[in-house]
Protein backbone atom coordinates (compact mmCIF):
# COMPACT_ATOMS: atom_id res chain seq x y z
CA UNK A 1 0.00 0.00 0.00
CA UNK A 2 1.09 3.57 0.22
CA UNK A 3 1.87 3.66 3.61
CA UNK A 4 4.96 1.34 2.81
CA UNK A 5 6.42 2.63 0.47
CA UNK A 6 9.80 4.21 0.68
CA UNK A 7 9.68 6.28 -2.41
CA UNK A 8 9.84 10.37 -2.04
CA UNK A 9 6.54 12.25 -1.98
CA UNK A 10 7.19 13.74 -5.33
CA UNK A 11 6.29 9.76 -6.92
CA UNK A 12 3.78 9.12 -4.71
CA UNK A 13 1.20 10.46 -7.83
CA UNK A 14 -1.69 8.17 -6.36
CA UNK A 15 -2.15 10.21 -3.62
CA UNK A 16 -3.18 13.03 -5.35
CA UNK A 17 -6.26 11.64 -6.84
CA UNK A 18 -8.06 12.66 -3.59
CA UNK A 19 -11.18 10.30 -2.10
CA UNK A 20 -14.01 9.47 -4.50
CA UNK A 21 -17.69 10.93 -3.89
CA UNK A 22 -20.59 8.32 -3.50
CA UNK A 23 -23.82 9.47 -5.22
CA UNK A 24 -25.59 7.95 -1.89
CA UNK A 25 -23.74 10.06 0.82
CA UNK A 26 -25.19 13.43 -1.64
CA UNK A 27 -28.22 11.88 -2.67
CA UNK A 28 -29.04 9.28 -0.09
CA UNK A 29 -32.69 10.82 1.97
CA UNK A 30 -33.66 13.21 -0.36
CA UNK A 31 -37.37 14.84 -0.36
CA UNK A 32 -40.03 13.44 -2.95
CA UNK A 33 -39.94 16.40 -4.78
CA UNK A 34 -36.08 16.56 -4.84
CA UNK A 35 -36.06 12.89 -5.72
CA UNK A 36 -38.61 13.53 -8.90
CA UNK A 37 -36.57 16.91 -9.58
CA UNK A 38 -33.42 14.73 -10.22
CA UNK A 39 -35.02 11.97 -11.71
CA UNK A 40 -36.42 14.20 -14.82
CA UNK A 41 -32.86 15.98 -15.62
CA UNK A 42 -31.14 12.38 -15.20
CA UNK A 43 -30.27 10.09 -18.31
CA UNK A 44 -28.61 6.75 -19.08
CA UNK A 45 -25.21 6.41 -21.23
CA UNK A 46 -23.34 3.78 -22.16
CA UNK A 47 -19.23 3.64 -22.56
CA UNK A 48 -17.06 1.03 -24.50
CA UNK A 49 -13.82 -0.20 -23.11
CA UNK A 50 -11.40 2.70 -24.34
CA UNK A 51 -13.34 6.03 -23.80
CA UNK A 52 -12.88 8.26 -21.38
CA UNK A 53 -15.59 9.45 -18.85
CA UNK A 54 -13.04 12.37 -17.62
CA UNK A 55 -10.39 13.96 -19.62
CA UNK A 56 -7.52 15.17 -18.02
CA UNK A 57 -7.01 19.28 -19.26
CA UNK A 58 -10.92 19.62 -19.89
CA UNK A 59 -13.57 21.06 -17.54
CA UNK A 60 -16.37 18.45 -17.31
CA UNK A 61 -19.54 19.34 -18.99
CA UNK A 62 -21.83 16.63 -17.28
CA UNK A 63 -21.85 14.97 -13.83
CA UNK A 64 -21.66 10.82 -13.96
CA UNK A 65 -22.55 8.40 -11.43
CA UNK A 66 -21.19 4.64 -12.12
CA UNK A 67 -23.60 2.60 -12.53
CA UNK A 68 -21.75 -0.84 -13.60
CA UNK A 69 -18.57 -1.35 -15.42
CA UNK A 70 -14.82 -0.82 -14.27
CA UNK A 71 -13.14 2.28 -14.78
CA UNK A 72 -10.01 3.50 -13.80
CA UNK A 73 -8.13 6.90 -12.94
CA UNK A 74 -4.53 7.45 -14.92
CA UNK A 75 -2.29 10.13 -15.12
CA UNK A 76 -0.66 11.10 -17.86
CA UNK A 77 -1.72 10.53 -21.88
CA UNK A 78 -1.64 8.72 -24.84
CA UNK A 79 2.14 10.55 -25.71
CA UNK A 80 3.13 10.57 -21.88
CA UNK A 81 3.59 7.11 -19.79
CA UNK A 82 0.37 6.40 -17.74
CA UNK A 83 -0.22 5.75 -14.28
CA UNK A 84 -2.87 4.01 -12.68
CA UNK A 85 -4.18 5.26 -9.20
CA UNK A 86 -7.11 3.44 -8.64
CA UNK A 87 -10.41 1.70 -9.81
CA UNK A 88 -13.21 3.80 -10.22
CA UNK A 89 -16.56 2.02 -8.14
CA UNK A 90 -19.89 2.10 -8.88
CA UNK A 91 -21.96 4.28 -7.05
CA UNK A 92 -18.75 6.83 -7.71
CA UNK A 93 -19.48 10.41 -8.75
CA UNK A 94 -17.19 11.95 -11.56
CA UNK A 95 -16.79 15.08 -12.34
CA UNK A 96 -18.34 16.96 -9.50
CA UNK A 97 -15.38 18.81 -8.04
CA UNK A 98 -14.53 19.86 -11.62
CA UNK A 99 -17.87 21.19 -12.60
CA UNK A 100 -18.54 23.20 -9.75
CA UNK A 101 -15.15 24.31 -9.57
CA UNK A 102 -15.26 25.33 -13.11
CA UNK A 103 -11.44 23.77 -13.60
CA UNK A 104 -10.45 21.03 -16.01
CA UNK A 105 -10.05 17.61 -14.81
CA UNK A 106 -6.12 16.79 -13.27
CA UNK A 107 -6.77 13.37 -13.81
CA UNK A 108 -8.45 11.18 -16.44
CA UNK A 109 -10.57 8.35 -16.36
CA UNK A 110 -11.40 5.66 -18.69
CA UNK A 111 -13.56 2.53 -19.40
CA UNK A 112 -11.98 -0.88 -18.53
CA UNK A 113 -14.77 -2.51 -19.47
CA UNK A 114 -18.73 -1.26 -21.20
CA UNK A 115 -19.57 1.25 -18.06
CA UNK A 116 -23.28 2.23 -17.37
CA UNK A 117 -23.20 5.64 -15.92
CA UNK A 118 -26.06 7.73 -14.83
CA UNK A 119 -25.65 11.68 -16.16
CA UNK A 120 -26.53 14.78 -15.99
CA UNK A 121 -25.73 18.07 -17.97
CA UNK A 122 -23.89 21.12 -15.61
CA UNK A 123 -27.00 22.97 -16.74
CA UNK A 124 -29.57 20.88 -15.62
CA UNK A 125 -27.67 19.76 -12.35
CA UNK A 126 -26.94 23.71 -12.09
CA UNK A 127 -30.76 24.39 -11.81
CA UNK A 128 -31.05 21.29 -9.29
CA UNK A 129 -28.66 22.58 -6.71
CA UNK A 130 -30.11 26.37 -7.09
CA UNK A 131 -33.33 24.68 -6.49
CA UNK A 132 -32.42 22.18 -3.66
CA UNK A 133 -30.71 24.39 -0.76
CA UNK A 134 -30.81 20.47 1.42
CA UNK A 135 -27.95 18.90 -1.28
CA UNK A 136 -26.04 22.34 -1.32
CA UNK A 137 -25.39 21.97 2.32
CA UNK A 138 -24.63 18.27 1.97
CA UNK A 139 -21.93 19.28 -1.18
CA UNK A 140 -20.55 21.35 0.59
CA UNK A 141 -20.23 19.20 3.73
CA UNK A 142 -18.47 16.44 1.93
CA UNK A 143 -16.20 18.53 -0.35
CA UNK A 144 -14.76 20.02 3.27
CA UNK A 145 -14.60 16.05 4.62
CA UNK A 146 -12.67 15.31 1.37
CA UNK A 147 -10.57 18.33 1.65
CA UNK A 148 -9.17 17.74 5.18
CA UNK A 149 -8.98 14.22 4.27
CA UNK A 150 -6.62 15.36 1.73
CA UNK A 151 -4.73 17.44 3.83
CA UNK A 152 -4.19 15.35 6.85
CA UNK A 153 -2.79 11.95 3.94
CA UNK A 154 -0.52 14.87 2.73
CA UNK A 155 0.69 15.56 6.32
CA UNK A 156 1.17 12.16 6.98
CA UNK A 157 3.37 11.65 3.56
CA UNK A 158 5.38 14.30 3.98
CA UNK A 159 6.00 13.76 7.89
CA UNK A 160 7.25 10.14 7.03
CA UNK A 161 9.04 11.74 3.99
CA UNK A 162 11.37 13.72 6.45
Amino acid sequence: GLKNRAAPLADKTEFFIGHPFMSDELFDDLSPKSRESLASITRTRQFEKGASLVKKGETPDEVLVIVSGRARFVFGSETESKLLTRTAAAGEMLGLTEMISEMPAEISVEVLSPVVCKVVSRPDFTRFLLAAPEICFRLLRLLGANLQKSRREFCDLRHKNE
